[in-house]
């Protein structure tokens, strides 16, 4: 009976973890893609500087939640992210609106693949 018990606790931990880096994926990936859409507008309408000050306030957000994510998730993942907020920091410093549109764009199809490749689906699975 006790194998049951330690059995179903386990089962519960796991289902306890893996809800929580769904809710933190998903959380992330609802956070940033509008502070990124955000970003994109100011740079359009050539305003590097607000486009800055969105992006690094972003960036110190995601260092915060990245340290989460690191121990839940692939680290490529962020690894690459982060790499793509400080690419975007320096375009927008540079003033370059197309390089800065590029990597606002790639770092928005990071989040989607960060989102896909964690949650959970069929194909995950197998």
């Amino acid at each position: 009976m006790k194998r049951l018990w330690v059995a179903i606790s386990l089962l519960a931990i796991s289902i306890f973890f893996a809800t929580f880096e769904n809710i933190m994926v998903l959380k992330n990936y609802n956070r940033f893609t509008p502070i990124l859409d955000k970003a994109e507008e100011y740079c359009s309408e050539n305003e590097f500087l607000k486009a800055y000050e969105t992006i690094e306030s972003a960036q110190l957000v995601w260092e915060k939640k990245s340290k989460v994510l690191n121990s839940l998730i692939d680290h490529t993942h962020v690894d690459n992210i982060n790499e793509s907020f400080f690419q975007l920091l320096e375009s927008a410093q540079k003033q370059e609106q197309v390089e800065f549109l590029s990597i606002c764009n790639k770092t928005k199809r990071q989040l989607l693949s960060m989102k896909e490749s964690e949650l959970p689906s069929f194909d995950n699975i197998m």
